[in-house]
């Protein structure tokens, strides 16, 4: 036991009278460092004071401490790792998609047959749809750290059931379904 520990033990019970859950390290039989829990409390005993102490071999419980403040320590990093891949690969994909949208806003200025612009139209909406997951990945990683800002914005219902419609179009035509 450490001669700081001793005195302050001392201390506090000359001036308290008890001291709980007081933790420091001694040693074990085995004479290997120990981690104690103790509480002590002045009494009398046969009309003599006298102090009475217990102390707990907590050793095991600061080893699975330790282990857990380690591995909480590994989750967190990997959380941070995944939540960096997330906004790097949200920014590195929307570049293109951007360039898909354009190029289909691009084409659809030039002359097409009506089959032709329908298809160019589903590849915009279908491109700005896959925009919005990636926006919404990215706002995801966001929310993880803690740098979302919320805003309100006005949309129109209808536009947005016609393009979850455009969206699930060619797998409805696939199945046949109207």
């Amino acid at each position: 036991v450490k001669i700081e520990d001793r005195e302050h033990v001392l201390k506090e019970l000359s001036s308290v009278g008890s001291i709980s859950d007081f933790q420091f390290q001694g040693y074990g039989k085995d004479k290997e460092v120990r981690d104690l829990l103790a509480s002590y409390y002045v009494t009398e005993y046969d009309g003599k004071p006298s102090v009475f102490a217990w102390l707990v071999d907590i050793s095991d419980l600061k080893k699975i401490e330790q282990e857990l403040i380690v591995a909480r320590e590994a989750a967190d990093e990997a959380n941070r790792t995944k939540s960096d891949f997330l906004a790097n690969m949200s920014h590195e994909i929307r570049t293109p998609m951007n360039a898909v949208i354009g190029m289909a806003y691009l084409t659809l200025q030039t002359e097409l047959s009506s089959k032709q612009r329908d298809y160019v139209n589903n590849i915009q909406a279908s491109a700005k749809n896959l925009l919005g997951i990636i926006n919404d990945i990215l706002d995801f990683s966001k929310i993880e750290a803690g740098k979302l800002d919320m805003e309100k914005a006005p949309f129109n219902l209808n536009e947005t059931f016609n393009q979850l419609a455009t969206l699930i179009y060619v797998k409805a035509e696939e199945k046949d379904l109207e």
